[in-house]
């Protein structure tokens, strides 16, 4: 089905001038895969009647024409906003970005918020139907035909209105999303995901620009948090406006590394009972967390049979160790080592010493960790400022 609405106003004049469009497009080669319709410089389309061209990237500047929907234009800058353009007359000068249609090597990102809108065979209601959209999945749009889109769905290609899908900012411009749910894709997503995030809803590493189980999950997190009507994991419009509702203040409380392990709990392991084996030589990676500074890094193991002999696991890490000591230096300090699920009381150097287990760090050798009775290689001894520090370490996070 369309809308009734949408079903309404076409013309013969407009469907002959649409399917005129999709056949010279056919001709072109545009009705090919998404990459095919790039051009050496991007091509935009007017998505409005009567759309202004100004002089400056500003609503208040100066009108120097009018354009029409479907007039094309090239992109030759964007910022702000605005894209500056170049018509086919020859004019330059500023058009909003969200009215303008930019053809690019990545397809653009629409959906529809209702099922069995018709995906048909040529643009107009009296075509043929290929297959039905439904709420939510991906539409990626290949070109605008008048007052349709050429889109693939599902592994099919076809026809649909324009005023039946909502076009997302995937290639940077475009309207904004009322309706987020499992399964879209795009930038609209991506933009919710980043707020999740912020809010602690949402790990960084999952703003991804898919609607996945995880962007479900923190979605319906946040909307109990916010105490919303409907908590079914779907960004409708009530949640989106609070989402973005900076003054509301909604945040997820996460623990820091420091609640998190004084929480479990703390260990004090001798390192004579069983120390070696604790971690794998070499390979074995844990996470190290400043007891003072409450600053986690990875490190990863490179040898010692006395105590650990360990690297930061990544340039990253190195410049967190570097924040804690400033400079590197022998100074013992205490220090909790999580390996999997356990974490346990310990103490380090920070200075790094031969040999030097890896090029990729920005660490020029290893540096030690100490736990309970633990042993200096060189003398064989335990270091009585090393087993103050775990002693320190373990006091400190069974408080």
């Amino acid at each position: 089905m369309e809308r009734n609405q949408a079903e309404k106003g076409v013309t013969r004049r407009d469907f002959l001038k649409g399917l005129g469009a999709a056949i010279a497009l056919a001709a072109a080669g545009s009705l090919l895969p998404a990459g095919v319709l790039a051009q050496t410089g991007r091509t935009g389309q007017v998505l409005g009647s009567q759309v202004n061209l100004r002089s400056l990237p500003d609503v208040a500047s100066t009108s120097l024409q009018k354009l029409d929907l479907g007039d094309e234009v090239t992109i030759l800058d964007e910022a702000g906003g605005w894209y500056k353009v170049r018509t086919q007359s020859g004019a330059t000068g500023y058009v909003m970005s969200d009215l303008i249609f930019v053809r690019s090597l990545t397809d653009r990102i629409a959906y529809s918020d209702v099922d069995g809108i018709n995906l048909r065979s040529a643009p107009s209601q009296s075509a043929s139907v290929v297959t039905t959209i439904r709420a939510g999945r991906a539409v990626r749009i290949k070109q605008m035909v008048g007052e349709w889109y050429f889109v693939s769905y599902d592994g099919k290609t076809g026809y649909v209105r324009r005023d039946m899908v909502t076009l997302t900012n995937m290639s940077g411009v475009g309207g904004s999303a009322t309706l987020l749910k499992f399964g879209m894709e795009g930038s609209e997503v991506k933009k919710c995901q980043q707020e999740l995030s912020r809010r602690n809803f949402l790990a960084s590493s999952n703003v991804t620009g898919y609607y996945g189980a995880k962007t479900r999950d923190a979605v319906q997190e946040f909307q109990e948090a916010a105490g919303l009507s409907s908590t079914d994991g779907v960004a409708g419009p009530e949640t989106l406006e609070a989402l973005y509702d900076t003054s509301n203040g909604i945040k997820k409380k996460v623990a820091t590394s420091a609640e998190s392990i004084r929480e479990r709990g703390v260990i004090l392991f001798d390192w004579t009972q069983g120390g070696n084996g604790l971690l794998a030589r070499p390979g074995g990676i844990a996470t190290v967390t400043d007891v003072k500074t409450g600053k986690a890094y990875k490190i990863r193991r490179s040898g010692g049979n006395k105590h650990f002999d360990v690297h930061p696991l990544t340039a990253d890490d190195t410049a967190i160790m570097k924040s804690i000591y400033g400079s590197w230096s022998w100074a013992r300090r205490a220090i909790w080592l999580t390996i999997g699920n356990k974490t346990y009381a310990a103490s380090q150097n920070g200075m790094p010493h031969s040999p030097d287990p890896s090029s990729s760090d920005n660490f020029a050798g290893h540096f030690c960790i100490h736990l309970k009775n633990s042993r200096c290689h060189g003398s064989g001894k335990i270091d009585p400022d090393h087993q103050r520090c775990v002693q320190y370490a373990y006091e400190q996070g069974n408080r």
